[in-house]
């Protein structure tokens, strides 16, 4: 969650427009903060019995870009990403020109992660999701 912050300097920005320009409307994303990483991890220290040879995917919510801009409005007002002109075209451009970012892209448009989010508010029920943590842990 928190690497999809809109944020203060002119790279960091155009990096964040180009990411979610290159998402379809329908790619929902799994999202986590980071602030939730630690904690769960310390379930894991506490017990570790329990935890042996066991893999969790650490997700707080699964979202469109659609969704993600409404939440931010919701929680924030206004716009999370001020569009810029040309950013599509911008986007495309690098992700033309950058082998590594076609299969990355490709993937969340068409597979995608496939987390329990159930699973895991039961281990974790704590988890934020995109409002809390827009509620709780962005300033602005």
């Amino acid at each position: 969650m928190d690497q999809l912050l809109p944020r203060p300097f002119i790279i960091k920005h155009i990096t964040t427009i180009i990411f979610f320009c290159q998402l379809t409307p329908k790619t929902h994303l799994q999202l986590v903060a980071t602030s939730n990483i630690g904690p769960v991890a310390a379930l894991a220290f506490a017990d570790p019995e329990q935890w042996m040879g066991r893999m969790v995917d650490v997700v707080g919510d699964v979202l469109t870009p659609r969704e993600m801009e409404a939440g931010w409005r919701a929680a924030k007002g206004g716009e999370m990403h001020p569009s810029m002109v040309g950013g599509s075209a911008l986007s495309w451009v690098i992700k033309s020109a950058t082998k590594d970012l076609r299969p990355m892209f490709k993937f969340f448009n068409e597979v995608g992660y496939n987390a329990d989010i159930i699973a895991l508010r039961e281990i974790y029920p704590a988890m934020k999701d995109w409002q809390c943590f827009l509620r709780m842990e962005v300033k602005q």
